[in-house]
């Protein structure tokens, strides 16, 4: 993403930990959801929120940055 100018170099190691907070969620959901097993479990809202805002918030700022390449 630094390489082909779509985000500030400074910005690359934000991006790297904003890559294992995904990675994080992805895991999280695993585990209390698609991976829980037979019986189903009831996922307490703060993690789909979680999951979700840190997911929007970073397409969003991806795709302003495409934007303003363009």
């Amino acid at each position: 993403m630094t390489d082909n100018g779509l985000v500030p170099k400074y910005s690359e190691e934000q991006l790297e930990n904003v890559a294992k907070c995904l990675i994080g969620v992805a895991t999280v959901r695993n585990k209390t959801a698609h991976g829980a097993g037979a019986v189903p479990r009831d996922v307490p809202e703060h993690y789909a929120a979680y999951a979700l805002h840190l997911a929007a918030s970073n397409i969003v700022f991806l795709v302003d940055c495409h934007k303003a390449l363009t």
